[in-house]
């Protein structure tokens, strides 16, 4: 069996805990714009093609 190497734990449990986490993300997300009596689905669209925008301009060195 293959282990996380920083915390001993079974590669598959730490597999586990981080799809929950992700999953408990999402979920909070969809149900913020629920409601916000926003549609998911193009809240999500909204999301995924607003963010990386976002994240280049946190990112981009300050001139």
């Amino acid at each position: 069996m293959l282990e996380d190497k920083k915390r001993g734990l079974p590669v598959l449990e730490t597999h586990s805990k981080w799809l929950h986490q992700q999953r408990s993300r999402l979920y909070s997300i969809i149900e913020t714009a629920k409601e916000n009596g926003l549609p998911p689905f193009k809240y999500l669209m909204h999301l995924f093609e607003k963010l990386p925008q976002l994240e280049a301009a946190i990112t981009a060195p300050v001139q």
